[in-house]
């Protein structure tokens, strides 16, 4: 998630959206009884950032489910990372070109 550079107050605000629904997910007992957790690393608004995040989050962090970091130049260079491993990949505010 975009947590500094051009981007940051938009990674920010996802960022809180997200938290605020985990707690209320996590107060309700969670999904399928776990409760919700998050991993997330600044990318720094920075593309270039983001194939290295992915790979730790995926093969390091060993997370369940992957969300973008805001916008279609933080996404496209997650995609090749999500789609190699077969995983559904939801992304914040994408647009097609």
């Amino acid at each position: 998630m975009a947590l500094t550079g051009g981007l940051a107050a938009n990674g920010k605000a996802a960022l809180l959206a997200m938290e605020i629904w985990r707690d209320d997910v996590n107060k309700a007992g969670g999904l399928l009884g776990r409760p919700v957790e998050f991993v997330y690393y600044d990318d720094q608004s920075k593309p270039a950032t983001v194939p290295g995040i992915y790979t730790k989050l995926l093969d390091v962090d060993k997370v369940d489910f992957v969300v973008s970091g805001y916008g279609t130049n933080l996404i496209a260079p997650a995609m090749p990372i999500v789609i190699e491993r077969g995983l559904v990949f939801m992304g914040l505010f994408g647009l097609a070109q």
